[in-house]
C-alpha cells in the first residue's frame, strides 16, 4: 500500500469521527490474540455496567484501553507522566481539604492518586464506567468516590436519537469543590456518541461533525462556569505517520473547536507503527493546563 493510499484510507475510517485516544484495536492484530480476548471478555463480562453504556459501547472500549495500555506501557510513559505532573501543579494550587472532581478517571493511569488523597478531603472519579484497575487502586481509601455519571449530561437524548446537546451543570453549585479535573477526556466526549448515531439513526457526515463540535463546546463552557480552580488536559491534534516516518495526515482532535487558553504541550504516541495498523503510527498532541482561571488567554488552536 503506498503513501497516499495509506492516507485516504486512515482518513476514511477516521478523520469524521476524530478517533477517540483510545480507539479500539482489531485483536486479530495482536500478537498475543487468544490471551488478549480471554481475558478482555471475562472483564467485559465482569464489569457492572448500565445497559445504555453496554450497548453505546463504553465498557468494550474501557477494556479495550487496558489492552492497549499494555502493549504500549513505555510509548505512553511520557504522556502519563506530564498529565500527572500537570494534576499536581494543579493539586498544588487548591485549597487543601476542600473536593476534587475528576471527569474522565479512566483506569486511573494519568492520575497521581497519593497526592490527591492526600491533599483533598474527597476525591471523586467520575466516569460511565469503573473497571477492575481503578477499582483496585482505590480499594482501601476511603477518601475516594466512584461516581457512575454521564459528564455530557445528553447520553439519554443521544440513546434515544435525539441530537439535543444540553450544557451540564453537575457540581456548579457545590462549594466544597476546589478543584475540578478534566482529563483526557475532550476530545472523546463525542466518538462514542456519534458512532452511535451513525450506527443506529444514520445520521450524516456533517450532522456528526456539529454534534461533536456541540459536545465539547459545551463541556469547555460548563467549565469555564465553576467559581474554582480547573485543570484540563486533552489531546488537541492528531498526526499520522507512514512506516517510514514521513507525515501522512494532520487534523484537529477537537472537531476545529478552539481551546482558548495557553498551557504547556507534548506528544503522546498512543498508536505506534502496528498497533493500529502496519503502515502507520498515530501520535497526539496534548495540552496541559493546571488552572485555566490564571491561564494566559493566547488560544490554542485545536
Amino acid at each position: 500500500m503506498n503513501r497516499k493510499s495509506v492516507a485516504l484510507s486512515f482518513n476514511a475510517r477516521h478523520r469524521r469521527l476524530i478517533v477517540k485516544c483510545t480507539v479500539e484495536v482489531s485483536l486479530r492484530s495482536s500478537p498475543c490474540v487468544s490471551n488478549s480476548m480471554l481475558i478482555e471478555n471475562l472483564i467485559y463480562l465482569l464489569t457492572p455496567c448500565s445497559p445504555m453504556a453496554r450497548e453505546m459501547g463504553y465498557l468494550r472500549d474501557s477494556v479495550s484501553i487496558m489492552s492497549r495500555y499494555s502493549r504500549c506501557k513505555r510509548e505512553w510513559s511520557g504522556h502519563l507522566r506530564k498529565s500527572r505532573k500537570t494534576i499536581e501543579d494543579a493539586i498544588g494550587q487548591a485549597p487543601a481539604n476542600s473536593k476534587v472532581i475528576i471527569f474522565g478517571a479512566g483506569l486511573g493511569y494519568d492520575l497521581p492518586l497519593k497526592q490527591l488523597t492526600s491533599h483533598f478531603s474527597q476525591v471523586v472519579l467520575i466516569d460511565l464506567v469503573h473497571t477492575l484497575p481503578i477499582k483496585a487502586k482505590t480499594l482501601f481509601s476511603k477518601k475516594v468516590e466512584l461516581a457512575v455519571r454521564d459528564v455530557t449530561e445528553s447520553l439519554t437524548n443521544i440513546y434515544e436519537g435525539r441530537g439535543e446537546i444540553y450544557e451540564p451543570k453537575g457540581f456548579l453549585e457545590d462549594k466544597q469543590v476546589g478543584l475540578v479535573i478534566s482529563l483526557n477526556l475532550l476530545s472523546q466526549l463525542a466518538s462514542l456518541p456519534v458512532r452511535f448515531l451513525e450506527k443506529h439513526y444514520g445520521i450524516s457526515e456533517n450532522e456528526a461533525d456539529l454534534i461533536s463540535k456541540r459536545i465539547i463546546q459545551a463541556h469547555l463552557t460548563y467549565l469555564q462556569k465553576f467559581d474554582t480552580n480547573v485543570c484540563l488536559v486533552t489531546d488537541i491534534e492528531r498526526q499520522v505517520k507512514g512506516s517510514d516516518g514521513k507525515q501522512l495526515a494532520k487534523f484537529s482532535a477537537l472537531h476545529g473547536v478552539q481551546i482558548p487558553w495557553n498551557g504547556n504541550t507534548w506528544l503522546w504516541d498512543i498508536a505506534p507503527l502496528g498497533e493500529e495498523d502496519a503502515e502507520y503510527s498515530v501520535t497526539n498532541k496534548v495540552l496541559g493546563i493546571s488552572n485555566i482561571t490564571t491561564a494566559s488567554w493566547i488560544g490554542v488552536n485545536g
